[in-house]
């Protein structure tokens, strides 16, 4: 029971800063371009547009790990106990994998994006952190639109881990209906 607990609090508390900071940045681009909330508006967003959102501004932006045997990385010698930080903003905006890698393309063919993880470190979350930005934005855009920074205000990104928004001071009008 105890493991069971532990799993579930993992999946709840543990996505909410990624989870939070994936809905800010979203809202950031929306304000920054207004076109987007059109785009966000069809359900079919979630499925051909989240991706690129979460490969331009990975929420996470790096990880620490800890060298479990003697290797090289690069001409890099590592030993048992080195503790190396892996740069997931940095590789989803690696130019051999993605053109044009430093702009929000929503026409890319593949996008094999690291913003969750890869491999036995994926996040075990990650159709939960989907499931909570679709239901998010679904609830969002019914109640609002034309989204905007508020007069004389600014946003300002926060430094660290997670890269968010550490004010985000909007302005909206309310739909009809």
């Amino acid at each position: 029971m105890e493991e069971q607990v532990g799993v579930v609090v993992v999946l709840f508390l543990g996505g909410l800063d990624t989870t939070k900071a994936t809905l800010g940045n979203i809202v950031r681009h929306m304000i920054e371009d207004p076109a987007l909330e059109r785009r966000l508006r069809d359900p079919r967003w979630i499925r051909e547009d989240l991706d690129e959102f979460l490969r331009y501004e990975t929420p996470v932006t790096f990880q620490a790990r800890t060298v479990t045997r003697e290797t090289v990385l690069n001409g890099c010698p590592l030993k048992a106990g080195d503790r190396i930080a892996l740069h997931f903003a940095a590789a989803n905006r690696d130019p051999s994998r993605f053109g044009d890698p430093d702009a929000l393309d929503f026409d890319r063919e593949q996008n094999p994006h690291a913003a969750f993880g890869l491999g036995v470190h994926r996040c075990i979350g990650l159709h939960f952190a989907r499931m909570q930005i679709e239901i998010a934005f679904d609830a969002l855009l019914r109640r609002i639109t034309n989204l905007r920074v508020a007069g004389g205000e600014h946003i300002e990104m926060a430094k660290g881990v997670v890269l968010t928004p550490e004010r985000l001071p909007i302005e909206f009008d309310l739909r009809a209906g």
